[in-house]
């Protein structure tokens, strides 16, 4: 078995393909053994994004022409052809010399020197190093930003209850289990809120918001890494409008694709970090060495990549924010980009500073009134999704009272009313916005229609509760009136106490035609037909009182007439309780049918949703 006395992280330079291809630019390994040197690549796999590691072996006592010059180190080894050259780059002079003293000193005739290009652009590279130190000499801008994300998750983990599902290390788990109510309250972005109740802060605040510690692990680590490097070639002033100003329009393009989604996290901002970085060694790329050129440019470019194409395939991310992030962070990279000269720096920098403000309020001018577009409709969506929970209740809190009978009629009507005018308020509301839903905020036309219909169910339902709760307890006071004077009859009383009774009954009966539903055409027929019935059954009914109180034996027309009335009132009483009980039972049904259609309405309200979200998960992380 062999013994590993040592493993060095390198950068490679030159490696012929007898060990890798295409590996100029990367950073491996290298280990040396007891008598090996092993050189070891990260290779891409066909057709994925993955990547495996490759080994190969050299015998230390194979190596011949070993030179360096400061990090650089450079050998030859055996091939079958031909012997090939290893030139590579390692973190420090001391690596370098401890390698060198582990190998061979043999040369061979065809020894070479480093290139001199090679030792050029190693100057250079000590030079822009040394540069960029003396330009920003302290770096703090990034420690604060990230103190500050730091500090406010501990803040909402605090306030959450000390919920353990923030600390998962799982991004899914972490996204579905995390109570909403702490992500809003600190911040995080949601259409109803940011655009419907104008809490605009919600756009950057959200940045500082993560869901779930891997979250912020993965957000701050990616910070650390690109952020120090950006404020030493922007500058810290430049540096942090990029930030902002990436997470700012990250948040704008994802609210505008996704308004419905509680969305949270600094990845907008960190892209728009990344966008600004390539900006920067595309347009400034003659004072950039060619060796970090060929390191950091692929690697931003694989990170771009590789994290988007994740999100695009993963419903808890947020990859609008990134889009949108990224965009912003390289057009404002490009206002913003400072010479390397630092007499020159000083001269640009407030031009510069000038130029990034500018393109960020001009970009702000641009897609501002797209939003407050937008806000109109989503004020309108927050009103309902706000008043519908309170009306809701209300008028359960309404129905159970007139079913336990603890309010008056008076109280009933005015009470329905008042939740029916909300209902009608809001959706009149509605049908103002139509127009601009259809014209100016595209893709939001479903959720508006099922809004609208729900709306539309929910006034109807009340206004048919409305008209029917007086009718029914109406048709029971009826019946039981007749009931009590048949009670008389029967007893030898003449039933002098039923006619004020019935008169009152029979004025009532007049009111509640007026009230009657017309709109809702099955129920209103059968309502009206059983109303006119019974106020014929009532007429017949205060005749034959009438009668009994007058009543005088020897009037034979009186006798014939009561016989008469007598005879069409049972007649009539048959299909009178038929036509009661008609009602009352498509009463029960129409109740159960207007529940489902409620309940169709607000499930197409949250399909609506979900489809215009793209998912059906709550909460994004970006």
């Amino acid at each position: 078995m062999e013994t590993i006395i040592k493993e060095f992280k390198v950068h490679f330079i030159t490696l012929p393909p007898i060990v890798a291809e295409n590996q100029e630019g990367r950073t491996g390994k290298l280990i040396i053994s007891d008598d090996k040197l092993i050189i070891i690549t990260m290779e891409q796999r066909s057709f994925s994004l993955g990547c495996h590691q490759k080994n190969y072996d050299i015998s230390i006592s194979s190596i011949t022409d070993v030179d360096n010059e400061e990090e650089l180190l450079q050998f030859t080894i055996p091939g079958l052809i031909k012997n090939y050259i290893v030139l590579l780059k390692l973190d420090s002079r001391e690596d370098v010399q401890y390698i060198v003293e582990q190998l061979p000193t043999v040369q061979s005739e065809k020894f070479a020197k480093i290139p001199e290009k090679y030792l050029q652009e190693q100057q250079k590279e000590h030079s822009y190093q040394s540069r960029l130190s003396e330009l920003t000499p302290r770096i703090f801008s990034s420690d604060i930003i990230i103190a500050l994300n730091v500090f406010l998750f501990l803040a909402m983990f605090a306030s959450s209850g000390w919920n353990t599902s923030l600390l998962s290390l799982s991004l899914r788990e972490s996204s579905a289990s995390f109570p909403m109510e702490p992500l809003l309250q600190f911040g995080a972005d949601y259409g109803p809120l940011t655009l419907g109740q104008y809490q605009w802060w919600r756009l950057i605040t959200s940045t500082f918001v993560h869901i779930g510690l891997l979250h912020l692990l993965a957000n701050m680590g990616c910070l650390w890494q690109v952020g120090r490097l950006l404020e030493r070639l922007y500058g810290h002033t430049i540096f942090i409008l990029i930030y902002l100003g990436s997470a700012l329009f990250g948040s704008i393009f994802s609210i505008y694709m996704q308004p419905m989604i509680v969305s949270a996290g600094a990845s907008g901002a960190i892209f728009g970090l990344y966008g600004s970085l390539t900006a920067y060694f595309l347009f400034r790329r003659k004072e950039i060495p060619l060796y970090t050129l060929k390191t950091i440019l692929p690697g931003t470019a694989g990170f771009l990549l590789a994290n988007l194409l994740i999100g695009f395939f993963t419903p808890f991310i947020n990859n609008y924010a990134h889009l949108g992030g990224l965009v912003a962070g390289f057009m404002l990279g490009i206002l913003g980009s400072l010479p390397l000269d630092e007499q020159k720096r000083v001269q640009q920098r407030p031009m510069k500073i000038t130029l990034v403000l500018g393109g960020i309020a001009l970009a702000l001018c641009l897609t501002l009134p797209i939003l407050f577009q937008q806000a109109a409709f989503w004020s309108w969506f927050s009103d309902v999704e706000t008043e519908d929970q309170l009306l809701s209740e209300s008028f359960q809190n309404l129905a159970t009272r007139t079913a336990q009978k603890q309010i008056t009629n008076q109280t009933l009507l005015d009470e329905s009313r008042s939740i029916q005018e909300n209902y009608q308020r809001l959706f009149q509301q509605g049908e103002q916005l139509g127009a601009l839903v259809y014209q100016r905020i595209p893709g939001r036309e479903k959720l508006f229609q099922a809004i609208m219909h729900y709306l539309k169910l929910r006034v109807e339902a009340i206004e048919y509760w409305r008209a029917t709760a007086n009718h029914d307890e109406w048709f029971a006071a009826v019946l039981h009136a007749e009931k009590i004077f048949d009670e008389e009859l029967l007893k030898g009383q003449r039933g002098e106490n039923f006619l004020p009774t019935a008169w009152r009954l029979y004025q009532e009966a007049d009111k509640l035609e007026q009230n009657v539903p017309w709109n809702i055409l099955e129920r209103n027929t059968k309502l009206y037909v059983a109303i006119q019935a019974l106020k014929q059954y009532l007429q017949l009914r205060q005749q034959l009182a009438n009668l009994i109180i007058n009543y005088d034996e020897q009037d034979e027309q009186q006798s014939s007439t009561a016989i008469e009335i007598v005879r069409k009132i049972q007649e009539q009483q048959p299909e009178v309780l038929r036509q009661v009980n008609n009602i009352v039972s498509s009463s029960s049904e129409f109740i159960q049918k207007q529940k489902q259609q409620l309940q169709d309405a607000t499930s197409e309200i949250h399909k609506s949703i979900s489809n215009l979200n793209g998912s059906l998960n709550g909460k994004n992380k970006k």
